[in-house]
């Protein structure tokens, strides 16, 4: 007979697998995403002003952190070594997009848009 046991309370439930939405929002904040901050740094160099591609930039950098945080809490979203993710994850995540797109954003805007243009 197995030695049945209730897991501690202090540790949270072990979340089933999502199936393709998961898949979905995991490709979404770790390479499409980024692939399209990437993407609309050149179009900002290009135009060397305020656009609707600064805006646009700036909406898909928040949506990747609110990507991640859903990964997180309501799909059972892992670290890079497979363990369970929690909100400590999530702060970095968080800051470590933040001050990226924050610093790659007025690259494009000084330094890159003078060489683009």
């Amino acid at each position: 007979m197995a030695n049945a046991r209730p897991a501690p309370a202090s540790q949270p439930p072990v979340q089933e697998p999502t199936g393709c939405l998961g898949v979905i929002v995991r490709l979404s904040w770790m390479a499409f995403g980024p692939a399209l901050l990437f993407f609309l740094l050149f179009r900002i160099a290009e135009a060397g002003r305020a656009t609707a591609f600064d805006v646009l930039y700036w909406a898909v950098a928040v949506g990747l952190v609110v990507l991640r945080r859903v990964d997180i809490t309501r799909l059972g979203g892992q670290t890079a070594n497979g363990d369970p993710a929690c909100l400590l994850d999530w702060r970095r995540y968080a800051l470590g997009v933040g001050v990226a797109a924050l610093g790659l954003w007025g690259f494009a805007h000084t330094l890159l848009a003078g060489f683009m243009n």
